[in-house]
């Protein structure tokens, strides 16, 4: 297979606005939610080294759904790369920096989107060639504000903001001009997956389909006229706000309009699928928990107990609520912090930045380390400059 070029994956990425980090037990399971992302208008998916089912899933969504841009995600070690690459992955995603997996990476042309979580740790990845960072763990690091800030003097830099991204505050980063698509697991909760609750995953992903629909009008409609990324930044968190309240679970309503019926017409369209597709699988195992406008009340698993990622502050939603109107329960830093054994504490920032700006202490290591990213080039689509 001909390695796809870093140009092409970030315009790729781009036009799908969100990346589905993927953890399954059973390969089998990962084919039929490729076919439910892609119905879904989703065709991408990182499936992650989290378990002994990541190569075998890989191999098996490439060869049984061709159309779908499947990764690697939590690549660790350069023998990631080598099963990754075996495998059938177009990329890798790996939650830091290093050396080791630059090189493979490089040995084997596979695009590479690497981690990041400070100034140092992003001119790093600048000297190995690499422009497409994962900015990780976004939540505890600051969110969009500092995603902002490093705009300034890595102008040529782009971002996939993950870990305590979540519907409700996506569009904030999708507003962006850095900001390529945002990577969770929040529309494919393992518990879901592994219950082959596909209905419900399919609801989860027309919501989040619908803030990027509205992130990206709202975008298009501020370079109209002539406004900036905060201006969009805020009317794409309506949106995001209001999608939550449609889907049954609570949340703010919009005011504008336009916004409003984007995100209805979105997630009415996908969902009438969802229903004339509900009985074909049987995979699907027992659905429940479906009420609401959008046909999702709040997901609960078979114990009722709610979704909880087991990946605390990973790329996963750091233990999510099932109320879709919270903030996903990231719990701040800690919860990044409790997966990896550091806590960040303070505002971001370098005691000694180069030129970002002032800010309290930026707990070193962090959550998997760092930053994400990709050589030869950035996405064209993401703007040439980031906003001040």
């Amino acid at each position: 297979m001909e390695p796809i070029s870093m140009n092409a994956l970030t315009d790729r990425l781009y036009a799908a606005g969100v990346v589905p980090v993927v953890t399954v037990d059973d390969p089998k399971r990962a084919v039929r939610l490729a076919e439910v992302l892609m119905d879904a208008g989703l065709p991408v998916m990182e499936i992650t080294f989290r378990t002994e089912a990541c190569a075998e899933a890989i191999r098996l969504v490439a060869h049984h759904h061709p159309g779908m841009l499947v990764g690697a995600g939590t690549v660790l070690r350069g023998d990631h790369v080598d099963a990754a690459r075996h495998a059938g992955a177009s990329f890798c995603v790996s939650p830091g920096l290093t050396e080791r997996i630059v090189a493979r990476a490089e040995h084997l042309r596979m695009p590479l989107i690497a981690g990041v979580a400070t100034p140092s740790e992003v001119m790093r990845a600048m000297d190995a060639g690499l422009s497409l960072l994962k900015f990780f763990p976004a939540g505890g690091l600051g969110g969009a504000a500092t995603l902002k800030a490093l705009a300034g003097p890595f102008r040529d830099v782009r971002f996939i903001p993950t870990g305590g991204v979540d519907l409700g505050n996506m569009g904030a980063y999708l507003t962006q001009p850095s900001v390529v698509a945002c990577g969770g697991s929040w529309m494919v909760p393992p518990a879901l997956v592994r219950e082959g609750k596909f209905r419900q995953i399919r609801s989860l992903v027309a919501e989040t389909m619908a803030v990027v629909a509205s992130a990206r009008a709202a975008v298009a409609e501020g370079a109209d006229a002539g406004g900036g990324a905060d201006d969009a930044a805020g009317s794409a968190s309506v949106a995001g706000a209001d999608s939550a309240s449609i889907s049954g679970a609570g949340g703010v309503r919009s005011d504008d309009a336009r916004a409003r019926e984007d995100v209805r017409a979105v997630a009415s369209s996908t969902n009438l699928r969802a229903s004339a597709d509900a009985n074909r699988s049987e995979d699907a195992g027992v659905i429940d928990g479906l009420g609401g406008s959008n046909g999702f009340g709040g997901v609960r698993d078979a114990s009722g107990s709610g979704i909880a990622s087991s990946h605390a502050g990973a790329e996963s939603d750091g233990g999510a609520s099932a109320d879709r109107g919270s903030a996903n329960g990231t719990g701040g830093a800690g919860g990044a912090g409790e997966s990896n054994g550091a806590v960040i504490s303070g505002r971001f920032g370098d005691a000694s930045a180069d030129d970002a700006g002032s800010g309290g202490a930026c707990g070193a290591g962090g959550a998997g380390g760092g930053i994400a990213n990709v050589a030869n080039g950035s996405s064209t689509h993401a703007g040439a400059d980031g906003a001040d």
